[in-house]
C-alpha cells in the first residue's frame, strides 16, 4: 500500500527526466531522411532510421495537427513508438494497445518531451531523436538492455488533451458498514468528487495527528468508479506505517487525515488531482481521473 500511496511522478517509457542535451530545435538534422507514413492513431510505418547519431535533442514535425494548441502545465494523451537509431529496431510502442499515455507537460523538468511538444497542436506527429540518456536513467537503460551511448528515435503523436472528469457526487454517496477493527464493507459506484473530503465514522479519543507524523493504521482502498477494492492492510493482518508527508504519500491522504484523532475510523474521498492524477495507477487498475475512496483506522502514532 505504501507503494500505491507514493506521490506519482508521471513518466513515459521510464523516462529519466534528464535536463541535459540542449534545447530542442526543428532543423531536422539527421532526421531529414526518415520517412514516416500511415494514418494518425495507427502504428506508423517508419524507414530511414539506421545510423542516426546525435548528442543533443533534435526534432522534426511530420504533421502539424489542427487541434487546440497545447501549453506548458497541461496534460496531454500521447501515442508513441520508440526505435534504436543505430539499426532502426523497434523498442517499444503504445500502438500495441488502444491505450494512450498521459503526460503532464513540464518544460522546466522535461526538455525531451515537454520541451519538444509544448506549442504544437493536438493531432501533431513528431520525430524526436536524442541520446539514450535523455530517455532513460542508467538503471532503466540497463533493465531495458539499451546501450547508454545509443541514439534513440521517437515518433510521438499528441492524441488529445486530458479531459478532467465531471463530478458526479460527494462523500455522502459512499456507504460504509462494519465496526473496527474488522475490515469495513465499502459500497460506491461511478463516483467522481471535486475535492478531498473526510468524514469521521467512529470518533477516537486520542491526540490529533499532524502533517509529518508517523502513524500506524489499518485501511482499505476502493476505486470510486468501479467500486472495487484495490488494496487493504486487513488482507495482510498487520498494521501499516505511513508518514503524513505529501512528498511520500498522495496529497489527498495527507489532507484527509491531518487533524484527525487517534482511535478514529475515517472515510476519505480523494479526486484524481490529489491522487494518481491523469496517469492513474495501472498496477492497481486505477485509470487517470479516477476518484479514490479510503477507510482508515488510526491506531496509534509510531
Amino acid at each position: 500500500m505504501q507503494r500505491l500511496l507514493l506521490l506519482l511522478v508521471v513518466a513515459v517509457l521510464v523516462l529519466s527526466g534528464c535536463s541535459g542535451g540542449g534545447a530542442p530545435n526543428d532543423d531536422g538534422g539527421s532526421l531529414a531522411d526518415v520517412k514516416v507514413s500511415g494514418d494518425l492513431g495507427n502504428e506508423p510505418k517508419v524507414t530511414g532510421i539506421e545510423n542516426i547519431d546525435t548528442e543533443r535533442i533534435v526534432t522534426r514535425t511530420i504533421v502539424e495537427g489542427d487541434g487546440a494548441k497545447v501549453s506548458n502545465g497541461q496534460t496531454v494523451n500521447l501515442r508513441y513508438a520508440l526505435y534504436n537509431g543505430a539499426d532502426g529496431a523497434s523498442l517499444t510502442s503504445t500502438y500495441d494497445s488502444s491505450e494512450t499515455v498521459p503526460l503532464e507537460l513540464r518544460k522546466a523538468k522535461d526538455k525531451l518531451l515537454s520541451g519538444s511538444l509544448v506549442g504544437h497542436n493536438v493531432g501533431t506527429r513528431m520525430l524526436i531523436a536524442a541520446p539514450a540518456t535523455e530517455f532513460y536513467s542508467e538503471q532503466g537503460a540497463a533493465q531495458a538492455g539499451i546501450d547508454t551511448d545509443a541514439t534513440l528515435v521517437l515518433v510521438a503523436e499528441i492524441a488529445s488533451k486530458f479531459a478532467a472528469p465531471k463530478p458526479t457526487g460527494t462523500i455522502d454517496d459512499v456507504s460504509v458498514s462494519g465496526d473496527p477493527p474488522a475490515e469495513p464493507r465499502v459500497t460506491v459506484k461511478n463516483l467522481v468528487v471535486d475535492r478531498t473530503r473526510s468524514k469521521v465514522l467512529d470518533p477516537g479519543e486520542g491526540g490529533k495527528v499532524h502533517k509529518g507524523d508517523k502513524i500506524k493504521v489499518r485501511y482499505i482502498g476502493v476505486n470510486g468508479d468501479t467500486g472495487k477494492k484495490f488494496d487493504s492492510s486487513y488482507d495482510r493482518d498487520k498494521l501499516a506505517t505511513f508518514v503524513l508527508d505529501p512528498t511520500q504519500m498522495i496529497s489527498g491522504f495527507v489532507k484527509g487525515l491531518t487533524g484527525q484523532r487517534i482511535g478514529s475510523r475515517v472515510l476519505l474521498t480523494i479526486p484524481y488531482s490529489d491522487g494518481y492524477g491523469a496517469a492513474g495507477n495501472p498496477q492497481a487498475n486505477i485509470k487517470g481521473g479516477d476518484t479514490l475512496v479510503f477507510v482508515v483506522d488510526l491506531v496509534k502514532k509510531a
